[in-house]
C-alpha cells in the first residue's frame, strides 16, 4: 500500500513538472539561451545574439558636419534647419510623421520619413542622436531616384546582421535602412551642435517679432467673422517679405482663416506671420488655416508630397509678456493647419493635420504631419542677378560709360598709309623690309572697335518659372493607409520595438552570474513572434520547487527501503 502511495506521489510529482514546462516558458531552454548569450558576451562582448543571429558591431562611416550637405547662413529665414520636417531637441510619435527629422532623442512607436513620387527630393537626411523607440518601418528604403542619410549619436549602437543586409540601431531592426546609409558621429564632432542651433533660432525669432509689420490684425479687423480673409496682395512686399502681426484672439477664435494671394513660384513673397501668445501656458491655435494661391481655386489640401517650392508661409509664436520675448509654453494645434512654424522655446502638440517645418523645443505628433520646407529665395535670386555681370567683367562702369568707343578716332591715323611713297624708292631690294611695315597701321583700327559695342548689350538672367506640381487623387484625409502606398500601417498589438526577453536577464541577475557590461543591455534571445510572450515568467522559486520534488520523492523512497528492510525477517 505505502509503495502504491509512494509511486502515486511521484507521478503526480512528474506530472506537475511536466504541466510547468508545457505551461511555462520552459526553464532548460531559457537556461540553455542563458548560457549562449553569456559565452558569447565572455568570448566578445561585442557580439550580440539576436532571434538566435549574431549581430555584428558596425563601424559607421563619419557623418560630417551639416554644412557638407546644406548650405548654412543662407537667406532662408530658417537657414538650413528648413531643410527638416521636425527640428527639436524631443521628438515624441503617436502618429505617422511624413517627414525627416533632426533631433536629439526620439520616442514613440510611429514611423517616418517623407513619401513622394521621387521626381523632387533625391536625398533625405536625418540626424538623431539618441533613438529610444520607433517603428521598424520607419525611413522610406531607397530607389533609383533617391536615397537616405541618417546619422546617429556616437553613443548609439549600430549592429548589422545576414552579411549586413540588416542595419539594427539600439536593438531595433531598420527595414528601410541599408548599411551605406548609416552614418554616425565620431569622436566629440555632432552632425548638428543644437545648442548653437536653438541659440541662432531664438535670436531670429525675436527679431522677427521686433520688426515693424505691414499691418497688425486683430478680429475687429475682419467685416465677417465666418469669412475671415487676409489679402496679401493689399500689402507691399518689402525686400520680398510681407510681415504681418497677429493678436492672441485671432488663431484662437474657432473659426477659419485664409491667407490669400499666395505665389505658386518658388522666388514668392515670403509671408512672416507674427503670433502673439500672450503669456498663456497653453495657447490653443483652434482656427482652421486655409492657404490660396494666385489663379487657384480653392485652398491647398494638406497631403503627402515631396515638392516643397510653394511654401512661403512662416509662423512665429512669440510671448509679448516675456522679457526675452520667447515663449516658453504649449502651443497646441487643434485645426488643420499650413505653413512653417517657429517656437524654438516652445512645445508644439499637433493634435491635427500639419504641413510645414515644425521648430520648437519638443513636438508631439499626435495626428498625421508632412514634410513641406519653407521657401525664402527672393533675395538669393537678386544677388545671383547681381553677381553674374560682376563675376564676367565689371560691366557696370562700361555700360555707364561708353566713351571708349570715340578711342576708334584713332582711325583717321590711315594718315601714315602715305608712307608707302617712300616705297616706290626702294622697289627692287628694299620691298621685303616696307611689307613687315605695312601691318602696322592695319592692326590699330580694328582691335578697339570689336568688343566694345557688345559690352552695353548683355542680357539680364532670368529665372525660369516652375511649373506647379499637381497632385491627383490626394485629400486632406487623415487616413494615412490612404495618402501614399510608401507609408506601411504599424501593427500597435505587436511590439517589434522590444528588444529584450525579461525572464533571461531575470534569470541571470538571480543567479548572482556577472553580466558583461558591453552588453548586459543588449542580449535579445527571444522571438517576437511567440505566442508565449504574453504568459507568467519563471523565477526562481519554480526552480527550487521542482528540485524540492525530487528531494522529496528520493527520501521517501529511501524511507520506504529502511521501513521493507526492518519488517523483512530475513
Amino acid at each position: 500500500m505505502r509503495k502504491r502511495i509512494i509511486m502515486t506521489a511521484t507521478g503526480l510529482s512528474l506530472g506537475r513538472m511536466l504541466t510547468f514546462a508545457v505551461v511555462y516558458k520552459p526553464q532548460v531552454s531559457s537556461l540553455s539561451n542563458t548560457e549562449m548569450v553569456l559565452a558569447a558576451a565572455e568570448e566578445n562582448p561585442e557580439f550580440i545574439l539576436y532571434n538566435n543571429m549574431t549581430l555584428v558591431p558596425y563601424d559607421a562611416k563619419d557623418g560630417g558636419n551639416v554644412g557638407d550637405d546644406f548650405e548654412t547662413n543662407s537667406n532662408n529665414l530658417l537657414d538650413y534647419v528648413a531643410n527638416f520636417h521636425i527640428f527639436a531637441r524631443h521628438a515624441h510619435l503617436t502618429a505617422h510623421t511624413g517627414g525627416n527629422m533632426a533631433v536629439k532623442k526620439v520616442t514613440g512607436k510611429h514611423n517616418f520619413g517623407t513619401a513622394g513620387d521621387g521626381k523632387h527630393l533625391q536625398r533625405e537626411v536625418y540626424y538623431i542622436q539618441n533613438l529610444e523607440e520607433c517603428a521598424n518601418s520607419s525611413f522610406i528604403t531607397k530607389s533609383d531616384a533617391r536615397d537616405n542619410k541618417a546619422v546617429f549619436g556616437s553613443e548609439m549602437n549600430i549592429h548589422t546582421a545576414n552579411d549586413l543586409k540588416e542595419v539594427h540601431v539600439n536593438g531595433i531592426k531598420m527595414d528601410h535602412l541599408s548599411h551605406e546609409e548609416v552614418h554616425q558621429d565620431k569622436g566629440n564632432n555632432q552632425y548638428i551642435n543644437f545648442d548653437q542651433a536653438f541659440s541662432d533660432l531664438n535670436d531670429k525669432s525675436v527679431e522677427l517679432a521686433s520688426k515693424k509689420p505691414n499691418d497688425t490684425i486683430d478680429n475687429s479687423k475682419f467685416s465677417d467673422m465666418n469669412k475671415r480673409i487676409i489679402n496679401l496682395l493689399d500689402y507691399d512686399a518689402d525686400n520680398g517679405e510681407v510681415l504681418i502681426n497677429l493678436k492672441p484672439e485671432v488663431l484662437s477664435a474657432g473659426v477659419p482663416l485664409t491667407i490669400d494671394g499666395l505665389s505658386t513660384e518658388k522666388s514668392g513673397t515670403t509671408i512672416i506671420i507674427n503670433v502673439d501668445t500672450n503669456g498663456k501656458k497653453v495657447y490653443e491655435m483652434s482656427s482652421e488655416i486655409n492657404l490660396k494661391y494666385i489663379g487657384e481655386n480653392g485652398s491647398r489640401p494638406n497631403k503627402v508630397t515631396d515638392f516643397f517650392e510653394d511654401n512661403h508661409v512662416l509662423w512665429n509664436f512669440y510671448d509679448s509678456t516675456a522679457e526675452d520675448m520667447l515663449y516658453k509654453g504649449e502651443v497646441e494645434i487643434s485645426r488643420r493647419f499650413s505653413g512653417s512654424v517657429l517656437a524654438p522655446e516652445a512645445m508644439i502638440t499637433a493634435n491635427q493635420n500639419l504641413d510645414g517645418n515644425i521648430v520648437a523645443s519638443k513636438v508631439n505628433i499626435n495626428a498625421q504631419s508632412h514634410r513641406w520646407d519653407l521657401q525664402d529665395t527672393t533675395k538669393d535670386i537678386e544677388e545671383e542677378d547681381d553677381k553674374i555681370p560682376d563675376g564676367e567683367t565689371p560691366d557696370p562702369p562700361d555700360k555707364e560709360t561708353p566713351e571708349p568707343e570715340p578711342e576708334p578716332e584713332p582711325e583717321p591715323e590711315p594718315e601714315p598709309e602715305p608712307e608707302p611713297e617712300p616705297e616706290p624708292e626702294p622697289e627692287p631690294e628694299p620691298q621685303p623690309e616696307p611689307e613687315p611695315e605695312t601691318p602696322d597701321p592695319e592692326d590699330i583700327p580694328e582691335v578697339p572697335n570689336t568688343p566694345d559695342p557688345e559690352l552695353p548689350d548683355l542680357p539680364d538672367l532670368e529665372i525660369p518659372e516652375p511649373e506647379p506640381e499637381v497632385d491627383p487623387g490626394l485629400t486632406p484625409e487623415t487616413d494615412s493607409s490612404a495618402e501614399s502606398p510608401y507609408i506601411e500601417e504599424v501593427d500597435e498589438s505587436a511590439n517589434p520595438n522590444n528588444p529584450l526577453m525579461e525572464p533571461v536577464v531575470e534569470s541571470i541577475a538571480s543567479q548572482d552570474a556577472p553580466l558583461p557590461k558591453e552588453s548586459a543591455g543588449e542580449m535579445i534571445t527571444n522571438d517576437t513572434n511567440d505566442s508565449s510572450s504574453s504568459l507568467p515568467k519563471t523565477s526562481n522559486r519554480d526552480t527550487f520547487r521542482f528540485l524540492g520534488m525530487i528531494l522529496g520523492v528520493l527520501l521517501a523512497m529511501f524511507g520506504f527501503k529502511n521501513k521493507k528492510k526492518k519488517v523483512d525477517p530475513d
